[in-house]
C-alpha cells in the first residue's frame, strides 16, 4: 500500500482484510509499515497474508477497484499493488500454519498413553497408581505447564528448543516421570531398598506407613471420583 493515512494502526488496516481470510488475522505479524530514517510512517505499508490464495482473492478484488482502498472518507484512497515474494538466499519457508480441530485438540491431551509400555501400567496400578491418577497428573501438566504444551507444540521455526520435535520434550516428561513412579513405588510385601534404608540396620522396619498411604490414596480415589461424577 502507499499514500496510506498516517493515523492508521495496524489493527485498523488488518481488519479491511479480514473479510478475505479465513482465520484471525495476525495483527502485529502481517501489517508492517515502511519508515523514514527518522523513524516516521512515510505512508507505506506492506500487507500478508497465511494462505496464498487468501492474497489472491483480495488482490482481484482490489484490482477490480482501481488497485485502490479508501480507509476513511476523511482521508486519500491508499494505492495498492501487489507484490511477488521473492525466494530465500538460504533456507525454506514455513508453508501455511497447520491447523487442529477442537477434537483433535481434546484428543492431544491423552496421547501420554501412546508414550508408555502397558506392562508399566499394569505394573504402576499394581501399587495403587491407577491410569485415572496419571491422566489427571499428566493433564494438569499439559493445561498448567507452558513448556509441556503450546511451547512444546509450536512449530519448527517458532520453537524454543529446535533440536525437538513437536510432543517431544513432553513425551520425555511422561517416559522420565513414569520411570521415576516405578523406581519409588514400593508394597509392604515388598518394600525395598529405599523404604528399607530409612531405618537403622538393626532396627526394625515399621510397615504402618504402607496403611496410612493406603487410606489417603483410597481417599483421593473416592474424592476424584465424585469431581467426575459432578462434571
Amino acid at each position: 500500500l502507499s499514500n496510506t493515512p498516517h493515523s492508521l494502526s495496524k489493527k485498523e488496516i488488518s481488519a479491511v482484510f479480514q473479510k478475505y481470510c479465513a482465520e484471525v488475522r495476525d495483527v502485529e505479524g502481517s501489517i508492517e509499515f515502511v519508515k523514514s530514517i527518522d523513524g516516521h510512517p512515510n505512508g507505506r505499508v506492506y500487507v500478508g497474508f497465511d494462505l496464498a490464495s487468501e492474497g489472491k482473492v483480495a488482490w482481484e478484488e482490489i484490482r477490480s477497484n482501481g488497485q485502490q482502498i479508501m480507509f476513511s472518507e476523511t482521508e486519500p484512497v491508499a494505492r495498492v499493488m501487489e507484490v511477488h515474494e521473492k525466494a530465500l538466499v538460504r533456507g525454506s519457508k514455513l508453508g501455511a500454519r497447520s491447523e487442529r480441530s477442537a477434537e483433535d485438540l481434546v484428543a492431544s491431551l491423552s496421547e501420554w498413553k501412546n508414550w508408555i509400555d502397558p506392562a508399566d501400567l499394569k505394573e504402576l496400578e499394581s501399587f495403587g497408581v491407577t491410569i485415572d491418577i496419571l491422566e489427571e497428573s499428566f493433564s494438569a501438566t499439559r493445561r498448567n505447564n507452558p513448556t509441556f504444551s503450546v511451547e512444546d507444540q509450536a512449530r519448527e521455526g517458532e520453537r524454543m528448543r529446535d533440536e525437538k520435535k513437536p510432543g517431544e520434550h513432553f513425551a520425555e516428561f511422561v517416559q522420565d516421570y513414569i520411570g521415576i513412579l516405578k523406581e519409588l513405588s514400593t508394597t509392604r510385601e515388598n518394600p525395598g531398598l529405599k523404604y528399607e534404608s530409612m531405618f537403622m540396620p538393626e532396627e526394625e522396619v515399621d510397615l504402618e506407613l504402607f496403611d496410612a498411604e493406603q487410606e489417603r490414596v483410597a481417599a483421593l480415589a473416592e474424592e476424584f471420583a465424585s469431581t467426575r461424577v459432578e462434571e
